[in-house]
């Protein structure tokens, strides 16, 4: 039995425990920075009595080990996302509100503190004032659009910044932007920017949770710390001044999403995982 997510696996350890199931796994995708001190004693709760966990990066992982779970009986396996849809898409800059050869900066995620676009859009306030030319599209919605629009307003960026809000077309969207950004202060694994990396898009990212696990400075894009606005501004800066340096780290995030973060990587991750525990369960 394998539960996904907070609730699930509540419902997998209670569930396994009822019916006397040998093997009882949780999944754990985070690493629980904005969890309520309730959630937190319940996960801890959760794991303990779990006979395997799951975790989506090595992040994740010693977040579990936190919470009292020895570290063997941990396994991690990172996300993966299906990188043939993004494969050599042809972006539709239009939707994203494109202005000519413009360079066009994008991110994908929930309007939440966790993804913390304020920092972003304070960076994007410091490239204009350095006069670099861009614009900005972010798809997602969620709780703090209002105040992230007040936000704009105040930088006055209204007129080079759009939220498109939540788009089933993502894949026709990715491949438009000239540059992603992630400017997140918590991640377990973001599937956003494994995204953007089978998508062949250059990338600045914020050194948070998994991250660094997926993505390599100067590699195959640029790390920043967290809630650093100049930092942020200063990588963003970097790779649009240099855009062929840019684009190499761009085809070395693509090979890399390719060969290890695929949907059928993960997969197969799993099916070793699962042969492995049944083995130990008999």
């Amino acid at each position: 039995m394998h539960g996904y997510l907070f609730g699930p696996n509540l419902f997998a350890v209670l569930a396994g425990r009822w019916c006397g199931t040998r093997a009882v796994v949780v999944a754990k995708r985070n690493v629980d920075a904005f969890e309520t001190p309730r959630q937190r004693a319940l996960q801890r709760w959760i794991h303990r009595a779990a006979t395997h966990v799951t975790a989506v990066s090595e992040a994740v992982a010693a977040s579990v080990v936190a919470l009292g779970v020895p570290r063997a009986r941990i396994t991690v396996i990172a996300n993966g996302v299906d990188t043939q849809r993004f494969h050599e898409g042809r972006g539709d800059r239009a939707a994203l509100g494109a202005n000519g050869a413009t360079p066009l900066i994008g991110s994908v995620g929930c309007l939440a503190p966790r993804k913390d676009y304020a920092t972003l859009f304070d960076a994007l306030a410091l490239l204009r004032a350095r006069g670099i030319d861009f614009r900005a599209a972010v798809v997602g919605d969620g709780p703090e659009r209002g105040a992230l629009e007040a936000r704009l307003a105040t930088l006055g960026l209204g007129d080079r910044v759009r939220l498109l809000g939540e788009r089933a077309d993502v894949e026709t969207l990715l491949p438009a932007m000239d540059l992603f950004v992630l400017s997140s202060r918590e991640e377990g694994i973001p599937n956003a920017l494994l995204e953007a990396m089978a998508a062949g898009r250059p990338a600045v990212a914020t050194a948070v949770g998994g991250t660094p696990e997926v993505l390599t400075d100067g590699v195959t894009g640029w790390l920043v710390p967290a809630s650093a606005p100049e930092a942020l501004a200063d990588a963003l800066a970097d790779a649009l001044r240099r855009p062929d340096e840019a684009a190499r780290r761009g085809r070395a995030a693509r090979a890399t999403a390719e060969r290890d973060m695929s949907i059928d990587a993960m997969a197969r991750r799993h099916e070793a995982f699962y042969r492995a525990v049944s083995r130990g369960a008999a």
